[in-house]
């Protein structure tokens, strides 16, 4: 028999919040959980310490492995479950303790509940705030939760939680993935490391294999508007970066066009990696604060694509920086030109491209992979925890 039930009635004690003024950080002193800290596993080693004295004003906000920390700020309806690690902690006055009765209820099945589409719906629509929004302790205790019995409860949470370490282990191989992907573009584009290959490498700047391609049109939908994101490179707009709307006059302001494999480059971001090769098949076009390039013959366009994308290339990008205010400084395309690269022969080029796209190829996957893990996972909160679909215990 499911039962919906408010969050208060099912711990076994209060719902509070923790510490409203923690202090200077305390090493060695009492670890308190920020809302920041919240969401999947506690990382331990992040975690602030505050003082002994102030830590014993909040006994009543103390936490101990097992209970529930939700956030109650910020990041709005996270929730993380205290490590067995943690002996001891608190609390800040932006999350909150929720410390499940065991005697009836399933611990990590609250914990998906809280975490399913139709409460985080319901903790959206309460809380309160534009861009820094917060739900309050009274809230968050009236939030309902479908209970069914402890046995399935139990169940429903053992089976999410083969989702979650099938995630997990997941997550853990793409990060092993991308060091190794980093390993390589460091050892093969500096000749560190060579495929079979004995032939010198040639000293080059940037400018003798890429050239500025100065191609402009305007808006009419005929080519496709994209973004440059350092996340996801050259790809098409989304809301979160529209700011058409803002351009008077839309009908005539110029686009910087590119080709396919264009090497697209943001003077103002290039520090932080907002570069990138065009992958798409057909013409796109980007802002005109954009540096667009297309390569010289006879050059590979990956192997070149992975060179300036490298992540110690990002780093040499830093230095050559120009301009006094902060808003202002920004990589030159002169400047970026006149970079010098130790380039092998075409053959060469094209066998160190085909590895690094090989390793590229894997972690293209593996993400896929998880994301696909995690609607697989929201598709079972959404039909196990609304009673749709049962379990044969």
């Amino acid at each position: 028999m499911w039962k919906v039930l408010a969050l208060k009635e099912i711990t076994d004690k209060p719902i509070v919040y923790g510490i409203v003024q923690a202090g200077p950080e305390v090493p060695g002193g009492i670890p308190y959980i920020k809302s920041t800290d919240v969401g999947g596993e506690i990382d331990l080693s992040k975690l602030s310490n505050t003082s002994y004295e102030i830590a014993n004003k909040y006994k009543r906000s103390e936490v101990n492995p097992g209970q529930i920390v939700f956030s109650l700020r910020g990041n709005i309806g996270q929730v993380s479950i205290v490590p067995a690690m943690l002996k001891v902690a608190n609390l800040t006055q932006g999350t909150a303790r929720i410390s499940v009765n065991n005697s009836q209820f399933s611990t990590a099945y609250i914990a998906y509940a809280l975490r399913s589409r139709p409460v985080i719906r319901e903790i959206n629509k309460v809380a309160k705030g534009s861009t820094f929004r917060e739900i309050s302790l009274a809230q968050l205790r009236n939030i309902q939760l479908p209970i069914p019995g402890l046995p399935e409860q139990i169940a429903i949470a053992n089976l999410l939680a083969t989702w979650d370490r099938a995630i997990a282990v997941s997550t853990q191989l793409i990060a092993q993935k991308e060091l190794r992907k980093k390993w390589l573009m460091r050892e093969l584009l500096t000749g560190k490391r060579r495929l079979g290959y004995n032939e010198n490498w040639e000293r080059k700047a940037a400018c003798e294999f890429l050239e500025v391609r100065r191609e402009f049109a305007v808006n009419d939908g005929r080519i496709p508007l994209f973004s440059l994101t350092i996340e996801e490179g050259i790809t098409p707009k989304t809301e979160r970066y529209e700011r058409e709307f803002l351009v008077k006059n839309i009908a005539e302001k110029k686009y910087k066009v590119v080709y396919p494999n264009d090497i697209v480059f943001n003077p103002a971001n290039l520090r932080w990696g907002a570069i990138a090769k065009n992958n798409f098949g057909y013409k796109v076009l980007v802002s005109p604060i954009y540096e667009v390039m297309h390569l010289k013959r006879p050059f590979d366009v990956d192997f070149v694509s992975s060179l300036v994308t490298s992540p110690n290339q990002i780093k040499f990008y830093a230095s050559i920086v120009e301009g006094t205010l902060v808003e202002r400084m920004a990589v030159k395309v002169e400047a970026f030109l006149a970079i010098h690269y130790d380039i092998p022969q075409l053959a060469e080029q094209k066998v160190i491209a085909n590895v690094i796209k090989e390793s590229e190829k894997e972690l293209f996957l593996l993400k896929r992979l998880v994301e696909s893990l995690d609607q697989q996972k929201q598709g079972l909160i959404q039909a196990l925890l609304t009673g749709r679909t049962r379990l044969n215990l």
